[in-house]
């Protein structure tokens, strides 16, 4: 007999189906998470996305180098903006394309640059790159190193960036 009337004891039964129940919830809560796929990440291998972001990584590098405009066009996302930290201000595609059009990129025999370092985190319709640019001068000793973040997008089957942060270490 309950000897407070008002207060309902649920039976066993059900108090071992919202057992089950909250834990079924926990168990998909978990099975759809996305965890980053990375290198060190051995359960969730590298794959054709993570390929082509490190690609794309390499692509922008090179049209960096060279002065190639029309490339860093198509990697680029309309939206893309990025900080310029020497004026405090974040720059945009259209800014960026403007000055690279009005400043042609003259091809040098100065320092390398290349990746050091390079890794990708996919997150669904996004990928973070992130790595170590290093420059090497012609007997390739160490110029300069840059930390660098990367974000992208997949829109319409294609990865484009839509933000860059760099930043410049101490001379090695």
């Amino acid at each position: 007999m309950n000897p407070h009337p008002d207060l309902q004891i649920p039976d066993r039964q059900a108090g071992k189906r919202v057992t089950a129940l909250l834990a079924a919830f926990a168990f998909a809560a978990t099975a759809f998470a996305q965890a980053p796929r990375t290198p060190q990440n051995p359960a969730a291998p590298l794959d054709m996305e993570n390929a082509q972001i490190v690609q794309l990584e390499h692509r922008w590098l090179d049209a960096q180098n060279t002065g190639n405009a029309a490339e860093l066009d198509k990697i680029l996302a309309s939206d893309f903006v990025r900080p310029y930290p020497s004026d405090g201000q974040f720059i945009t595609k259209a800014e960026m394309m403007a000055y690279l059009r009005t400043h042609p990129f003259p091809h040098q025999s100065g320092p390398k640059q290349h990746f050091a370092q390079l890794r990708v985190s996919l997150f669904g319709n996004v990928a973070i790159a992130r790595g170590i640019l290093t420059a090497t001068d012609a007997h390739g000793a160490v110029v300069t190193k840059t930390l660098f973040t990367d974000v992208f997008v997949r829109r319409q089957s294609r990865w484009q960036a839509v933000s860059a942060q760099e930043n410049h270490l101490p001379h090695p």
